[in-house]
């Protein structure tokens, strides 16, 4: 084997274990969706492409009801096949263009690329309904539109003060 040989071997080789670190950054290990850091990099995106060529988005969050209670009386294991059947729920239901992460313990969040008002509404009940029918689980979620906001800081601050208060005042 000659010099450029493993030269070549040893840059693939190389280019694999970056490919794989990358990964590991931006996806969260146990439910294999997008991180917290990986959504951030994607809400980026979906960002840049609003502001430059006017593509709206919505936004959704997601938090499972009663998460502590299914630890505490079925075991994290339990919890953590949960969290991995509403991720690939989520995954397979929506379009390849949308984008779903983990925010961190029960929180998911979804990104979807432009639809109207009244459809996304129509899409989101669907998509929530199909999935806790599915997997015999209840969440609270709430939606929003990107531009009915000024920037991502205050969409991302209405959505966590509408997702506290929907979770208080639901029976």
């Amino acid at each position: 084997m000659s010099f450029k040989d493993n030269k070549d071997s040893y840059v693939k080789s190389l280019e694999q274990k970056i490919k794989v670190l990358k990964e590991l950054v931006v996806l969260d290990p146990l439910t294999k969706i997008l991180n917290r850091r990986g959504i951030d990099e994607q809400f980026e995106v979906f960002d840049s492409i609003f502001k430059r060529y006017q593509i709206d988005y919505f936004v959704s969050f997601i938090d499972i009801k009663n998460f502590k209670q299914i630890n505490d009386n079925k075991g994290h294991l339990a919890g953590d096949e949960i969290l991995k059947k509403i991720a690939q729920s989520i995954k397979s239901k929506i379009r390849k263009s949308d984008v779903v992460g983990r925010l961190g313990g029960d929180e998911f969040m979804v990104l979807f690329h432009s639809r109207n008002k009244n459809d996304f509404s129509l899409v989101c009940k669907e998509l929530f309904t199909s999935i806790q029918n599915e997997l015999n689980i209840r969440f609270t979620y709430v939606t929003a539109k990107r531009s009915n906001f000024n920037g991502i800081n205050g969409l991302l601050e209405e959505l966590d003060q509408r997702l506290v208060f929907k979770k208080k005042n639901e029976l």
